[in-house]
């Protein structure tokens, strides 16, 4: 699916959705090797733009893959990322697989959370959206 922002650009957004994502993820299997604890959202975006657990050719300037970050199982891919747009898989997440699933079942819930989180936060007199296609 391609998704489009409104009234914020793409770094942001994704920051605080992998973010989102992150905090409600839980250590899996040999991950308990690297988990780290509680971390900032810069530090989990540091480690998903630039594969700190597990290096490998998947991210780069328009994709991010982010497997396991800081030990938690999070298997969450964005392709093709421009200023206002990125792509992802529409589908229903595996709890087996992405450990934020017991949370959000769909990207949408993952999108919603994000946008909640960041009106509370930093953009709380700003209108900001998406839109799916």
């Amino acid at each position: 699916m391609q998704v489009t922002l409104k009234g914020i650009k793409t770094e942001p957004f994704l920051k605080r959705m992998f973010f989102v994502a992150w905090n409600n993820s839980s250590v899996r299997g040999l991950g308990m090797l690297q988990d780290r604890g509680e971390m900032t959202e810069e530090q989990v975006w540091e480690n998903v733009s630039n594969m700190g657990d597990y290096p490998g050719d998947h991210s780069g300037p328009d994709n991010l893959n982010a497997d396991y970050v800081f030990g938690r199982m999070m298997k969450l891919s964005v392709r093709d990322i421009k200023k206002k747009t990125f792509s992802m898989r529409d589908e229903n997440f595996d709890s087996s697989y992405q450990s934020f699933a017991r949370r959000f079942k769909n990207a949408r819930e993952l999108f919603d959370a994000t946008l909640i989180s960041m009106k509370n936060d930093t953009y709380n007199d700003k209108e900001i959206n998406y839109e799916i296609s």
